[in-house]
């Protein structure tokens, strides 16, 4: 009936028009509804952010499945490496479902999701008395399955490296991320970060705790070589170049527009955690500050003078239309000033209370190549009310899930605030992570190292006190 009446011939240019609109609205509505059928489908597969073992720690199912999905494949190969690479490494899988049927339904579909890994592993050479299964169920969900997008979550499987000595119900608690970068066919170099899971940087890293091996496939057959790792102190007279980008954005001023809008306790805290991060530098480092919204504001080169930076803080501080996130991050990252002097570190930390929304043609894959070929490392806060925060991060926002990929891709890490008053303390933080980070060189020996062209993978390997935790660095080999 629809189509009969849109295809008669109009009397009016009123009724043309009247035609027009409702042509408009059955195609949206039809496309939305095929975009909520498509989120709200038992088939919807989550996907990891990471190609890294730190924090790709879980696999998902399909409603009511024990059944490994093709894309988990890559993942649990890489699992299997590192259990054959590491005879003492134990792994412990945790089943877990969804919310619908019942309470003894699900622990056994949780257990058999977990011995479907466990076969898996076993089927690729991996010790099976290295693998430990159990199965909670619906018990510990990530979310409270309100809806098929939620469940489809919460159908898992988690992974955590134990060892020998570490009870079984002890879960890694660290967390790993790295800046490295070649330097020539025979050399990675950049830096270690690692914290646990309360923020807090973990020290005592030697280098007899970093093992690293280069592999890759050549004429159909792999290889590898290893590596001998190097700790280059950090020199006292080297400086960190900071970079401060300050959220100016609407939702910061709780949507007042206006160019007078009064600081609300966001605007607020976000200035005094900046204020306490340049109070407690070092005098020989340099900071810059830059505010955006869809306008970017560079308010002060870089400079070493605390005053000039505390003055900044304070100025051209006006709500701005939208969030130009990912335009901002990359600006801050393609500043050229200092790129060539080696005693100067440059580091990027990032503040948002959003979603991206106005940075145009720049995207994340952009920040990433930028990024990596410079070897700056981007820290992000994300200032999300609880509603939008959740573990693992950004499952129930896209705006966290962007600042978590950002850092986790660039080589820092992320940090929640729950409140406003949680930033101060934060910025100390991280603060603190920056100075206790880990510069090291990776020298790769042997006499058949592959030639220029080879797609090769680093895989670096740390014990951080009795837990193996990795980190993989895929590139062409110059």
């Amino acid at each position: 009936m629809f189509f009969r009446k849109i295809q008669q011939k109009s009397q009016t240019n009123r009724a043309e028009l009247n035609s027009l609109h409702s042509i408009i609205l059955f195609i949206l509505i039809l496309v939305t509804a095929i975009l909520f059928s498509s989120l709200t489908s038992s088939e919807v597969s989550p996907c990891t952010l990471l190609d890294s073992l730190n924090t790709n720690q879980m696999i998902y199912f399909d409603f009511a499945s024990s059944e490994l999905k093709i894309e988990c494949f890559y993942i649990l190969d890489k699992l299997a490496d590192e259990m054959k690479s590491s005879p003492d490494l134990k792994v412990l899988l945790t089943g877990h479902t969804d919310n619908i049927g019942s309470e003894d339904f699900n622990i056994d579909l949780s257990v058999k999701r977990a011995f479907s890994v466990k076969e898996y592993l076993v089927s690729n050479g991996c010790n099976p008395e290295n693998i430990l299964v159990e199965g909670k169920g619906k018990s510990e969900p990530l979310n409270e399955n309100l809806t098929d997008y939620d469940r489809a979550f919460n159908r898992r499987v988690e992974f955590s490296f134990i060892n020998q000595k570490t009870k079984p119900e002890e879960k890694d608690v660290t967390y790993l991320n790295s800046t490295l970068k070649q330097v020539s066919k025979n050399e990675l170099q950049g830096d270690l970060s690692v914290r646990d899971t309360t923020g807090e940087p973990e020290e005592g890293i030697k280098e007899e705790d970093v093992q690293a091996t280069l592999k890759w496939d050549s004429e159909n057959k792999k290889d590898s070589a290893q590596g001998t790792v190097r700790f280059i102190s950090i020199d006292e007279k080297k400086k960190i170049a900071f970079t401060f980008v300050m959220d100016y954005s609407p939702s910061m001023y709780d949507d007042n527009f206006s160019l007078d809008a009064p600081k609300t306790q966001k605007i607020l805290s976000m200035e005094k955690a900046v204020q306490t991060f340049i109070t407690d530098m070092d005098s020989k480092h340099l900071a810059r500050i830059i505010k955006f919204g869809k306008a970017i504001d560079l308010v002060r080169p870089y400079t070493r003078t605390k005053e000039l930076l505390s003055k900044a803080i304070t100025e051209k501080c006006y709500p701005r239309t939208g969030t130009a996130l990912f335009r901002v991050v990359y600006t801050a990252l393609s500043d050229t000033i200092y790129n060539c002097n080696p005693t100067i570190m440059k580091t990027v930390i990032a503040l948002s209370d959003g979603e991206e929304n106005s940075s145009g043609n720049i995207n994340k894959d952009s920040i990433y190549r930028i990024s990596e070929s410079r070897g700056i490392k981007v820290y992000t806060v994300g200032l999300l009310e609880e509603y939008k925060h959740s573990i693992p991060f950004g499952f129930n926002g896209v705006g966290e899930a962007d600042l978590f990929e950002i850092a986790a891709r660039t080589g820092g890490f992320y940090w929640w605030a729950n409140k406003p008053s949680d930033l101060p303390i934060i910025y100390s933080t991280i603060l603190k992570q920056i100075m206790k980070s880990y510069q090291v060189s990776i020298l790769w020996t042997g006499e058949n190292l592959p030639p220029k062209g080879t797609n090769v993978t680093a895989v670096v390997r740390v014990n951080v006190k009795g837990r193996i935790r990795t980190i993989y660095k895929d590139y062409v080999m110059e």
